[in-house]
């Protein structure tokens, strides 16, 4: 059974913090309702993403509701500057469902809200509405008014959501009865997912729940996943770049430092058996420095790729370009090494070390040696 993620938010439309219960109704609707007490149109119809919406009264009380006249009598009803006008639950829904299935989910527990709470409940259901955006954000608003409705008018104030004691207890049990709800409907249409309305913490798991992000962060993640994954991209595309010509200089380069030792050891051999001469030191310098040296194209990617990845942060590494630096920086120095004058020199000065007996030996059977 797989588990799924279960999102479910209560929070209060206050005037303390500037909030409007009539622009809020008017968003989670997607239609036009105007704010008597200010004369304002709050009008959203452009938003789109509206699946459903209805209100629900308890049972036994009329059903043909106003929207508009439901939210503005609240509105006048409440005349402290920091009343609080309603409470919203905000809940994800499951993407697999259909938005029947869904919007039965909901209906169920707005009614259960209603008959409980003995008040109006205003419901939608929404969808992603902009143009790209993720087709899991699947969600219901649940509005509810923070008094009691009689059938006719809205009464007396709902308290035990205000209560510190007992508020926790009410909102986990309403948390425990749309999971319930979300379940059922799961099961019936066949589908293995499962929601769970416990913590992390209470099923023993060893998970950190996450932090709901808003739209512009949520928007602001996915561009900056895009553009890691562009450069990540790119960063694996240098490295195979780099990694193909490593191998093919490598390669190359093997081939060159045998056939170089080949043929010194060659002449070396053949000069001690007496059957060749010495070749002249320029003559070697000139095939140590055709054979053994890279071509400055080359080295400049190499040096290139080097300074590009040493100046990556530590964590942006990976054992492949470590591998792939170590090896370039060996390779460079052993041809630096190779092609160095000094041991051009030493071989010449073994060369005359070698050839000063003889040299010699024939002063000594010239005429001016016998005088």
């Amino acid at each position: 059974m797989k588990t799924i993620i279960y999102h479910f938010a209560l929070t209060v439309v206050s005037r303390k913090t500037g909030a409007n219960v009539c622009r809020k109704a008017a968003y989670n609707a997607g239609c036009r309702i105007t704010d008597h007490s200010t004369g304002i149109a709050h009008n959203p119809r452009k938003k789109g993403g509206v699946v459903n919406t209805t209100l629900i009264a308890p049972k036994g009380h009329s059903q043909s509701l106003d929207r508009e006249e439901v939210w503005n009598e609240i509105e006048r009803m409440e005349r402290r500057k920091k009343s609080r006008l309603a409470r919203e639950f905000q809940i994800t829904l499951p993407y697999g469902l259909s938005d029947a299935d869904n919007w039965a989910i909901l209906t169920e527990f707005a009614q259960f809200l209603a008959d409980r709470f003995k008040t109006v409940i205003d419901v939608a259901l929404h969808r992603h509405s902009r143009k790209g955006g993720d087709k899991r954000n699947i969600h219901g608003h649940v509005l509810m008014p923070t008094r009691r409705h009689d059938g006719e008018k809205f009464t007396t104030k709902i308290r035990r959501l205000d209560n510190y004691y007992h508020s926790p207890r009410i909102v986990f049990a309403l948390r425990k009865k749309m999971a319930e709800l979300t379940n059922r409907t799961l099961e019936k249409s066949g589908l293995e997912e499962r929601v769970d309305h416990r913590s992390f913490e209470t099923r023993g798991l060893k998970k950190k729940a996450q932090k709901r992000l808003s739209l512009r962060q949520y928007a602001m993640k996915q561009r900056l996943e895009a553009d890691y994954c562009e450069s990540e991209r790119e960063y694996e595309d240098a490295l195979k770049k780099y990694r193909q010509l490593l191998d093919r200089e490598c390669m190359a380069l093997s081939e060159k430092l045998t056939q170089a030792k080949f043929e010194m050891d060659t002449i070396i051999d053949l000069w001690k058996r007496g059957i060749a001469q010495p070749p002249p030191m320029s003559l070697v310098a000139a095939r140590a420095n055709g054979t053994l040296q890279l071509d400055a194209q080359t080295r400049a990617q190499f040096q290139d790729f080097i300074s590009w990845h040493r100046s990556l942060p530590p964590e942006m590494r990976d054992p492949l370009s470590d591998e792939i630096d170590k090896v370039i920086t060996v390779t460079l120095k052993m041809v630096d090494f190779l092609n160095r004058d000094r041991i051009l020199a030493k071989l010449e000065k073994d060369a005359q070390q070698s050839l000063a007996p003889m040299e010699k030996q024939d002063d000594l059977q010239s005429p001016g040696g016998l005088s």
